[in-house]
């Protein structure tokens, strides 16, 4: 073998074992050397595509298991739930209505650990699997709209479970804004459509900091949501 391919063999090695130490720094769970993988690309895909800037790294619980803990946010694009996955360092179980997921995408919903529900069986429907998962110590990640937001800036209605989530697991509560996401047709097009996107998190609010009553606690945390977005 000449020294050109010995030296290529060499640095080939060295640039996968640097490739292999970065995954496992990014990673989301100890160890998991895929999972690290599917964390710097998702970073670089919101670093090009839609060059995240993210706020309120300080609110963000530094360990890779920080739950039971309920992260809420406000949602007007398809990848919200991508940028906010980019900008944490622990993996988020998202709920995600079973109509809206995308049979292509089904095996990488699965892996990514999505919890499907199904909207047209009520609110303990939704419930049930995401208290499963919070009681496990688990993050779950929640959109309260239910929907897209149709106009940039508007908070829609909050469905009632994430009321229902925090009176009965008593977890504490992650809020985020998104804002400047992709404005697209649909929500696979907002994926790579280009943007200047943010991502602030705000303090975690303990069980104690809450109402105890559900419609109480989901008007709780929307006003809060709704105050921040209107003030930037």
């Amino acid at each position: 073998m000449s020294a050109w391919a010995w030296a290529s063999l060499v640095l080939g090695w060295l640039a996968l074992a640097a490739l292999a130490q970065a995954a496992r720094r990014a990673s989301p769970i100890d160890g998991d050397l895929r999972a690290g993988l599917a964390m710097l690309a998702l970073r670089s895909w919101a670093r090009l595509v839609h060059r995240l800037r993210v706020e309120g790294r300080d609110a963000l619980p530094r360990s890779r298991r920080p739950g039971p803990l309920l992260v809420v946010a406000n949602h007007v694009s398809g990848a919200d739930p991508l940028l906010i996955q980019a900008a944490c360092p622990f993996p988020i179980r998202w709920l995600m209505a079973r109509d809206m997921r995308w049979r292509s995408v089904e095996p990488a919903l699965d892996w990514a650990g999505v919890i499907s529900v199904d909207r047209t069986r009520g609110t303990g429907a939704g419930v049930r699997p995401a208290l499963r998962a919070l009681r496990a110590g688990e993050v779950v990640g929640v959109f309260p709209e239910g929907r897209l937001g149709p106009t940039p800036g508007v908070l829609e209605p909050f469905q009632p479970g994430v009321g229902a989530l925090v009176a009965r697991s008593r977890c504490p509560v992650l809020p985020v804004v998104v804002q400047r996401e992709p404005r697209a047709p649909d929500a696979r097009s907002a994926l790579w459509r280009p943007s200047r996107s943010r991502v602030r998190f705000l303090p975690v609010i303990g069980p104690a900091d809450l109402p105890d009553e559900p419609d109480s606690i989901t008007r709780s945390v929307r006003a809060l949501l709704e105050r921040e977005i209107r003030r930037r």
